[in-house]
């Protein structure tokens, strides 16, 4: 503790005086100690100072005081002959205590831990602290979400907060749902007639193109209905494989999907030439469309509608004593496989055989 000693006027020549402490509430070697000696004013100066060493302690008490006496002084008199010094309490007393109040807020989910221990919210969210104690508290996202930052007692968007318990003391963790987005791309396969995409709640109801925010892990069930004549022909992306007609995803990262809608294309076959016989047909469809076949060994000719996109097979079947000579139209040679990506018509050629 300093005790400053004012002489009235600045000094012409060194000003001494002598000095020593003397108990008061407060006791030498318990709360302050012993001191004495000579304090000089330089000349040219207005004041010197004393310096008392106090000694602190643990134990909460009243505020207590001492006194520095002045006498003998030298080159002055002495008007005031005695200072006291208050040596102020601020010592903790262990059984007062501040509650600490925790709270969370967002979209998001995760928890609050503190140390020291005693906040883990979680389930514990309010909790009595020590008086004057340091508190850092900590907080933690769960998986899909975020932690965006502090309010109340705190206000940093990162990190920890740190709050002394002088009061009782309010702080809210925000938490943020991680969130990615969703796109589906309607393609029209072979012609402007095509279809919707949407979801039951209508947070998506596409035309061509559209897009969505979902939370992560959020299960999002694509549903699809066709317009006209198009026909659905399958969803690309990262669908639940247990579903052909629907699309369903988990948003646990960006994703993309694209629905493929299908219009019909038109083929004809005919068997000409001298040779008795007829032809058979089997066709794939596109994506997961299925396919199919069709054996007619005594028709001439035969025509029908197919998808878009749709791989078919077209083979003669001669009956015997006639032979097949080729393919013309849209094949030509001995095979014919061909993709309805547009009408297409083939003509076999069978003749007799000699002999």
């Amino acid at each position: 503790m300093t005790f400053t000693v004012t002489a009235s006027a600045t000094a012409t020549s060194p000003i001494t005086v002598s000095y020593v402490t003397a108990n008061g509430t407060a006791k030498v070697d318990t709360d302050y100690q012993f001191t004495t000696g000579k304090a000089t004013i330089p000349d040219g100066q207005k004041s010197t100072t004393i310096n008392v060493p106090v000694i602190g302690d643990t134990t909460k008490e009243n505020n207590e005081t001492f006194t520095v006496r002045l006498s003998s002084p030298i080159g002055a008199r002495i008007l005031t002959a005695a200072g006291t010094g208050t040596i102020t309490n601020d010592d903790t007393d262990s059984t007062l205590t501040r509650t600490l109040t925790v709270a969370k807020s967002g979209n998001g989910s995760g928890k609050v831990t503190s140390s020291p221990a005693g906040i883990d919210c979680g389930t514990d969210c309010s909790e009595d602290f020590k008086w004057r104690t340091q508190v850092t508290l900590t907080a933690m996202a769960d998986a899909g979400s975020e932690f965006t930052g502090w309010s109340g007692a705190c206000s940093n968007t990162s990190g920890s907060c740190v709050v002394t318990m002088n009061e009782a003391t309010s702080v809210t963790a925000t938490f943020r749902a991680t969130q990615f987005q969703l796109t589906v791309i309607r393609a029209l396969d072979g012609g402007p007639s095509g279809g919707t995409v949407y979801t039951a709640d209508s947070v998506i109801n596409c035309g061509e193109e559209c897009t969505a925010t979902f939370n992560a892990g959020t299960k999002v069930d694509l549903l699809q209905f066709t317009n006209g004549d198009a026909l659905f022909t399958g969803f690309d992306g990262p669908c639940d494989p247990a579903y052909q007609s629907e699309c369903l995803v988990t948003m646990d990262q960006a994703v993309t999907v694209t629905a493929h809608f299908a219009t019909n294309r038109t083929y004809s076959v005919s068997i000409t030439g001298a040779g008795k016989g007829g032809f058979s047909i089997t066709w794939v469809g596109p994506r997961n469309t299925g396919g199919g076949s069709t054996n007619c060994p005594d028709c001439r000719s035969g025509s029908g509608p197919l998808p878009y996109g749709s791989v078919v097979t077209f083979k003669a079947v001669p009956d015997s004593g006639s032979r097949f000579t080729g393919w013309s139209g849209d094949c030509s040679g001995d095979e014919c496989v061909v993709t309805l990506d547009r009408d297409i018509s083939v003509v076999g050629n069978l003749d007799r055989t000699t002999g």
